[in-house]
């Protein structure tokens, strides 16, 4: 052990005593040596002697490290928390991305399986919308196989604005995220989640439409307020 350390480990044994003898000297110099401060004896209103200011500001002191060092471990045991759950996630990724298997298609290569998933977004709140993509996003195999289409309406206003502000900011979270327009009146149609899913399905097809591709593509839908877990059966 270096002697810096030793050294420390002293001073950090002994000043909690040291502070106790402090305390007990300037009690005993402010209240019994001196105890009507500058004043004369009988008279309770003399000025404050050095002794009694130096424990007057001593004692604020430690009242503020005892604030000071519980918020400072509350500070540090998140902070290990926070890492813990950091490296136990990269660690699982690490481990998901290392039994992935890939296919090689016209397109290039795509992970097998791929978790199609069709989201209607048809004037979802904003809020919502994000807490379904975090929570998919909070799953091991979300950026390595989880392709997010957005199905949105034409009859929303700035849908496609909507979905691009999503878009930018959990692309980094997927595989791959893409959104499609259901639009108006499309003859022998009726409105509704079913159709715009249908039409959102159908691009899906188009984007993997070969058959090596298909054979291992799982499209599968929620709703916005959807809080799937990460097995693939719940999906």
């Amino acid at each position: 052990m270096s002697t810096s350390n030793t050294w420390a480990s002293y001073w950090t044994r002994v000043i909690p005593a040291w502070s106790v003898c402090g305390i007990a000297i300037l009690l005993v110099c402010s209240f019994l040596v001196q105890p009507y401060g500058k004043g004369e004896p009988g008279r309770r209103h003399g000025a404050a002697t050095v002794w009694q200011f130096v424990l007057g500001f001593y004692t604020v002191a430690l009242h503020i490290l005892s604030i000071l060092f519980p918020a400072r471990v509350c500070y540090a045991l998140g902070h290990v928390i926070k890492e813990i759950k950091e490296n136990a996630a990269l660690a699982n990724d690490r481990r998901y991305v290392s039994n992935i298997q890939t296919v090689e298609t016209e397109k290039g290569t795509a992970p097998a399986p791929l978790f199609v998933i069709l989201l209607p977004a048809y004037k979802e709140d904003m809020g919502t919308l994000e807490e379904t993509l975090r929570v998919l996003a909070s799953h091991a195999q979300a950026r390595h196989c989880y392709h997010i289409y957005l199905a949105m309406e034409e009859k929303e206003e700035k849908s496609a604005m909507k979905a691009q502000t999503l878009i930018d900011t959990f692309r980094r979270c997927f595989y791959r995220m893409s959104f499609t327009i259901h639009p108006l009146g499309i003859p022998g149609e009726a409105q509704g989640k079913s159709s715009n899913e249908s039409w959102a399905a159908k691009q899906a097809c188009m984007d993997y439409s070969e058959e090596l591709a298909k054979q291992n593509v799982i499209i599968t839908t929620m709703d916005g307020q959807s809080h799937p877990t990460q097995s693939n059966e719940a999906l």
